[in-house]
């Protein structure tokens, strides 16, 4: 169930390639920027641009060494962009170094992902870039006046507890520390992450005995702490609690600036069910209620905090609060991890939520003692049904199954807007239809995400629609008085297709209807309209491998797609 969450999150991510793809390509004025997670996400927008032209011949290697150079020849005009992947045996970490690097026309760039150093783009000559995990991948888009040399090489995984930052990029230790390198002699700012984990039933204590930052634009941070607001820079000697077994440590520094920090590992104790915010941190109770810490009669929770409720896997989370009373324009209360799409507004008084997964995480902060709340919940098993009700299960790996949606106790006039994720095995594609639809309220909405028509709002009644792959997204706002009926199956997808060739031959039919008929790749209708087709031929480059997808698509159309939050993206299929 976790796998529904994180693929929600990222299917935000992915859908805003475009767009964050081109900005990340953008060089980052690295002194001016302050966000680590947004440069991240630009990197993984890099990962899914598809190389170009028959000059990326090379594209992955696990080789235990290598180089790589442009291939691009004299006799070849104009850029072309390219990927190269590069995975390390287990227990090994991926070194590079760049000994030339000559980049002249115009727009033009060589970047490296994966690193413990961020941001990375261009590389400096000669400078070694350490992986943080076991891959590492380039990007460049360079023309025949353009040239560079990198080579890399497998090393072990670091055996120690004295770690450097951005040569070190995680560790597994129950303690240790981290510090910038005293050997590092470069005098530009560099920006590079650090990741502490642990096991899941432990928690990270980090502190920091010295910090000297010399620039305002450089900065330390600690984020997935339990204080709500990122530390930045860390107070000295305070200890700062992760909130799950992970805790990330992200700095821009130079050669002018140090800093020392320590992290133990602790056990997390048995916590009681009468929770306080600021005082408990994470919950693994079945049941239990949170309300805001008070001390004397006074409210003692200026600040923004945060709190986590944890739950087996095959377990969900029913949550309501049947006391929310909020006066000050500062006091909120948010819940993040269900099935509610609008998890960042004050929940309703005794509505309940359920759990997308087997997190939820709540945040609030209340002013003075003007303000109050008191939420309870319960677990619940996780569905074992194939009648599934929107805002009642936030996802399934279920072969089949119905989807309506959860009217129950849903006064008219307040709306829900929720979202439901169908996830089935790789070789496998998902045949959704609705045989009843009637959505009066004003503002509700239902749209399917993934398959091959996406842009109707609501999809066609009995209309039958394929997935691209095998995952579906279906969220909706509906009122009491909506209504919907859906279904889904799976069926079998064709083999994955691989090939040597860079360059192969497709015909595409194109089928002309009547203005009074309506025909869509990978949707079924009827019609008695007579239709003419025309085939035509046309030669396309394709990246080595296939990627394996059950997609039927027109790569030629452009399709646009509104989000909930107003949020309008563009994607070329």
């Amino acid at each position: 169930m976790k796998s529904f969450t994180i693929f929600f999150l990222l299917l935000f991510v992915s859908l805003a390639v475009a767009s964050d793809a081109q900005s990340a390509k953008q060089p980052v004025n690295s002194l001016k920027s302050r966000n680590p997670a947004a440069i991240l996400k630009a990197e993984m927008a890099i990962r899914s641009i598809p190389s170009k032209g028959k000059a990326c011949l090379d594209r992955f290697s696990m080789a235990a060494n290598g180089t790589i150079r442009p291939t691009i020849s004299n006799s070849t005009n104009g850029q072309r962009q390219c990927s190269f992947f590069i995975n390390a045996l287990a227990n090994k970490l991926i070194q590079m170094t760049c000994s030339t690097v000559n980049l002249k026309s115009s727009g033009a760039e060589l970047a490296i992902y994966g690193g413990s150093e961020i941001n990375v783009d261009p590389p400096a000559v000669n400078r070694i870039y350490t992986s943080r995990s076991d891959s590492m991948f380039l990007f460049y888009k360079v023309d025949n006046t353009d040239w560079f040399d990198c080579k890399w090489k497998m090393i072990p995984v670091q055996q120690t507890t004295e770690y450097q930052l951005c040569r070190d990029g995680t560790s597994a230790t129950p303690n240790g520390t981290i510090q910038r390198s005293a050997a590092d002699t470069t005098t530009d700012p560099r920006m590079c992450m650090f990741a502490i984990i642990v096991p899941s039933d432990h928690r990270i204590q980090l502190k920091c005995s010295n910090v000297t930052l010399s620039s305002p634009d450089n900065y330390l941070q600690f984020q997935t702490v339990t204080e709500t607001v990122i530390a930045d820079p860390p107070a000295m000697n305070r200890v700062y609690t992760s909130t799950s077994e992970i805790i990330y440590l992200f700095s821009q520094f130079s050669n002018q600036d140090s800093f020392k920090c320590q992290w133990t590992t602790v056990m997390i104790p048995p916590l009681p069910t009468d929770n306080k915010f600021c005082r408990e941190k994470i919950t693994k109770s079945a049941s239990g209620n949170i309300q805001p810490l008070m001390a004397n009669g006074t409210n003692v929770q200026p600040n923004s905090c945060s709190f986590i409720i944890e739950v087996p896997p095959n377990q969900l989370t029913e949550i309501s609060c049947p006391v929310i009373n909020f006066t000050s324009p500062g006091s909120y209360l948010q819940f993040s991890g269900i099935s509610d799409l609008n998890m960042a507004l004050t929940p309703l008084a005794n509505r309940v939520y359920t759990s997308g997964s087997d997190l939820i995480y709540l945040n609030s902060k209340v002013d003075l003692s003007k303000d109050w709340f008191n939420c309870t919940w319960k677990t619940v098993p996780a569905p074992s049904t194939t009648d599934f009700k929107l805002c009642r299960h936030g996802g399934t790996t279920s072969s089949s199954g119905t989807l309506q949606p959860f009217l129950d106790g849903l006064p008219t006039g307040e709306p829900r807007e929720c979202y439901f994720f169908i996830e089935l095995p790789l070789d496998e594609q998902i045949e959704f239809s609705c045989s009843s639809i009637n959505l009066k309220s004003p503002g509700s909405y239902l749209r399917v995400v993934g398959v091959s028509d996406f842009d109707e709002n609501p999809p066609l009644e009995n209309g039958i629609y394929l997935s691209n792959g095998r995952n579906v997204l279906v969220y909706s706002q509906f009122n009491n008085g909506d209504w919907f009926d859906c279904q889904w199956k799976s069926t079998t997808c064709a083999a994955p297709v691989t090939t040597d060739a860079a360059t192969t031959t497709q015909s595409t039919t194109v089928v002309t209807t009547p203005a009074t008929t309506s025909s869509t790749i990978g949707r079924t209708t009827t019609s008695a309209q007579p239709t003419t087709s025309t085939t035509t031929t046309m030669a396309t480059t394709t990246p080595l491998p296939i990627p394996f997808n059950c997609s039927v698509s027109d790569p030629c159309k452009k399709r646009s797609f509104d989000f909930p939050t107003n949020l309008k993206v563009e994607t070329t299929q």
